[in-house]
C-alpha cells in the first residue's frame, strides 16, 4: 500500500512538472509574440489595415475588393500579408493605399476612380506602382478619395476627388495626377472632403467643405484655396467631417461635426470653430467620427463613434468625452470602425469591426477590447 502510495504521490509530481513546463512554455511563447512584429507604424483605410514593421517591409490586411492591400489580386485577407520593402511611411484612404520609400518614390495601389491614385488614369491598381512623375517625397498622406506628397523642397502635391475644393487647387474639378497646390509645407492631414495643412512656421491652412464647421473658418460652406486660420500649431488630424489641431504647448482643438461626441467636447452639438478639448497631448489621430489623442505619459485617449467596439471600450455606444484606454502607446490610428495601435514594446493591439479580416487577427471576428495580434503573419 505504502508503494502504491509513493508511486502515486512521484506520478502527481512528475504530472506538476510536466504541466508547469508546458504552462511556462506557452507564456514563454505569448511573451515573444507580443513583440514578433515589432511594428513602427501602423494606419486604418475605411476596412483595412497597414502596418509597416521596423525593417522597413510593409503588411497588410482587411478589404481588397480594389486591390487596395497590393497584393496583387483582390482578394481579402484575413492576416497582415507582407507587399513591399523599403518602406519609411504608409497612408491610406477609403480604399486606397499609399507608401513611401527609403528613396523618396511614392506607390500606390487600390481603388483610383478619382484619380486618388495620381496616375494620370482612373483604373484600379491592384499592387502597388510607383508614382514615376513624383521623387524627393518626404511626406504622405490620404483623404477618403484623395492623395497627398510633400516634397524636399516643401511643395505640396494633391491628386484625386476635389468636388468641394479639398485640394486646393482653387477650382472643383477632380484631379488624376499629383498637382502642386501650396509652397513650405510640413505636413497634411485629409478628411472626407476637406483638407488642413501645416506650414513649416507653425501656421495652420485649410481648404474644402465647411458644411459642418470643419474648416474652423468662417461661415463659409466651401473654400476652393487654403487659406490661413491657427498660428502655434505643431500637429493636425482630420476625421470625416471634423478636424484635431495639437498646438505647440500640447493644448488639443477641435472643431466640426460632432454627432457622436468626436470633438470629445461632452455634447453632440456641431463647433464651427477651434475649441479647447485636452492637454498634455503629443500626437494626434482621427477618421470616420473618432478621434484620439496621446498623452506625454504614453495614455491614450478616445472620443466618439464607438458602436463596434472601435474605441476598444466595452460600451457600445458613442463617447462624447475623451477617455482614458491604455497606456504605454507609441502610436495608434483608427477607420472610424476599426482601430490599431503600437505598444513601446513594439505589440500590435487591435479593436473594433472584423468582418473582412481588417484586425489581422485570421478571422472576422469583431473584437473588443483590444486584443493582442499573436499571430504571425509569416507562418
Amino acid at each position: 500500500m505504502n508503494k502504491k502510495l509513493i508511486l502515486i504521490i512521484i506520478s502527481i509530481l512528475i504530472l506538476s512538472v510536466i504541466v508547469s513546463l508546458i504552462f511556462n512554455r506557452i507564456l514563454l511563447m505569448r511573451e515573444k509574440a507580443k513583440v514578433f512584429f515589432k511594428a513602427q507604424k501602423v494606419y486604418c483605410g475605411l476596412y483595412h489595415s497597414l502596418a509597416l514593421k521596423s525593417d522597413g517591409t510593409l503588411w497588410t490586411c482587411g478589404y481588397n475588393y480594389h486591390g487596395e492591400l497590393g497584393t496583387s489580386d483582390n482578394k481579402d485577407r484575413y492576416q497582415f500579408t507582407r507587399v513591399l520593402s523599403d518602406v519609411v511611411d504608409i497612408a491610406a484612404g477609403g480604399y486606397h493605399s499609399v507608401a513611401l520609400k527609403a528613396d523618396g518614390s511614392v506607390w500606390v495601389a487600390g481603388n483610383n476612380c478619382y484619380g486618388q491614385l495620381g496616375l494620370g488614369y482612373v483604373d484600379d491598381q491592384m499592387s502597388f506602382t510607383k508614382i514615376e512623375s513624383l521623387s524627393d517625397v518626404i511626406a504622405i498622406a490620404c483623404g477618403t478619395y484623395s492623395s497627398f506628397a510633400i516634397k524636399e523642397d516643401g511643395t505640396l502635391w494633391a491628386t484625386g476627388y476635389n468636388e468641394h475644393g479639398q485640394l486646393g487647387s482653387g477650382y472643383d474639378v477632380d484631379i488624376h495626377f499629383f498637382y502642386k497646390v501650396l509652397t513650405d509645407t510640413k505636413a497634411v492631414a485629409a478628411g472626407k472632403y476637406h483638407t488642413l495643412v501645416l506650414k513649416k512656421d507653425g501656421t495652420l491652412w485649410v481648404a474644402g467643405l465647411n458644411d459642418s464647421g470643419q474648416l474652423g473658418y468662417k461661415n463659409v460652406q466651401v473654400q476652393y484655396r487654403f487659406v490661413e486660420v491657427l498660428s502655434n500649431v505643431s500637429s493636425i488630424a482630420c476625421g470625416s467631417f471634423h478636424s484635431l489641431v495639437l498646438k505647440k504647448d500640447g493644448t488639443l482643438l477641435a472643431t466640426g461635426f460632432n454627432k457622436n461626441g468626436q470633438l470629445g467636447t461632452s455634447d453632440f452639438i456641431d463647433k464651427k470653430a477651434f475649441v479647447k478639448v485636452l492637454t498634455d497631448v503629443i500626437a494626434i489621430s482621427a477618421m470616420g467620427d473618432c478621434s484620439f489623442a496621446l498623452k506625454k505619459d504614453g495614455t491614450l485617449w478616445v472620443t466618439g463613434y464607438n458602436s463596434y467596439g472601435q474605441l476598444g471600450v466595452a460600451k457600445n455606444s458613442s463617447i462624447n468625452i475623451f477617455t482614458q484606454v491604455f497606456d504605454k502607446v507609441k502610436t495608434a490610428s483608427t477607420s472610424g470602425f476599426h482601430s490599431l495601435l503600437i505598444k513601446d514594446d513594439g505589440s500590435v493591439w487591435a479593436t473594433g469591426y472584423n468582418y473582412y479580416g481588417q484586425l489581422g487577427t485570421k478571422d472576422r471576428r469583431d473584437r473588443i477590447p483590444w486584443t493582442l495580434i499573436f499571430a504571425d503573419p509569416s507562418s
